[in-house]
């Protein structure tokens, strides 16, 4: 009666690469060497390759059987093919071999830890790829280096950005901070005209019923809204609306204007107060000035 026994084999694994450079698929090449008995095998064997998730026990992930495999003084080669299993995970393989048409296979032991070549080690990295092709995504933890402004997506704002249009509320707030933080909207300087800046209120989405957008400019309280002590804090902040300063003693002009036929007022509240300086007052027609 034979005895197969096993001196080596050794696994040469270029399969983390082969999924992906030139479309070679998940096949792979095994080199071995077995002894039937004490001498160098040489014929035909049967080989049976399993592929566990333990070095003993454990679950097999897949198993292969090459007939006839035809070895040398020992030595043979067998193509693998497990398919789409290494995806990071352990793995060894457990040889077992018969000879050509016997029944029973005998299993050889230890099993093999599955082990990368060199390159394989770096294309490990390719799982990120593979996660983001799938989800379309991939995670900024993940990312390094410089994403250029052309990647982002149209809705993402950027400094210097111009042209920005925003849809829906927008809000600028900060209330961890225990600075102030501003708010600036300002026109462009040019060499000519400057920029103008624009703050327009939506209009009514029907023919009938609905009515415009209020415009509002409020100043910050001295303490949040609803608060209490207000004794002993700073003053409320104040709303500055000014044109801005001219060459030969020509200013910009301020016009605070409302619809036809409808009221505007001006008025203070407590102990705030309204100022009219070295301008000029007027009502269209029909329309109430309201000073308190």
């Amino acid at each position: 009666m034979k005895t197969i026994t096993k001196l080596f084999a050794l696994c040469l694994l270029p399969f983390a690469l082969a999924a992906t450079a030139a479309g070679q698929g998940t096949a792979f090449t095994y080199n071995g060497k077995l002894n039937d008995g004490a001498n160098p095998a040489t014929g035909n064997y049967d080989l049976r390759f399993t592929l566990y998730n333990a070095v003993t026990n454990g679950s097999a992930a897949g198993s292969l059987t090459n007939v006839a495999t035809g070895i040398t003084n020992g030595l043979f080669t067998a193509t693998l093919n497990f398919g789409s299993v290494f995806n990071g995970s352990n793995y060894w393989l457990e040889l077992a071999a018969r000879t050509n048409g016997s029944v029973a296979f005998t299993a050889l032991s230890p099993r093999q830890p599955m082990l990368p070549t060199p390159y394989a080690i770096f294309a490990a990295t390719a799982s990120n790829a593979t996660i983001a092709a799938s989800a379309n995504s991939i995670s900024a933890a993940n990312i390094s280096g410089t994403i250029a402004l052309a990647q982002l997506p149209a809705v993402v704002v950027t400094n210097n950005q111009s042209s920005v249009t925003f849809n829906g509320s927008v809000t600028t707030t900060n209330l961890n901070s225990p600075a102030s933080q501003n708010f600036t909207l300002q026109g462009g300087n040019g060499t000519g005209n400057g920029g103008n800046v624009s703050i327009l209120s939506g209009n009514a989405g029907v023919t009938s019923g609905g009515a415009g957008g209020n415009l509002t400019l409020l100043a910050g309280y001295a303490l949040p809204q609803g608060g209490t002590g207000y004794s002993g804090q700073g003053p409320a902040g104040v709303v500055n609306i000014a044109a801005g300063n001219g060459y030969n003693g020509v200013g910009g002009n301020v016009t605070v204007q409302s619809g036809p036929n409808s009221p505007w007022s001006l008025s203070a509240n407590g102990y705030s107060k309204v100022s009219l300086q070295g301008g000029t007052l007027n009502a269209g027609d029909g329309a109430v000035i309201d000073v308190e």
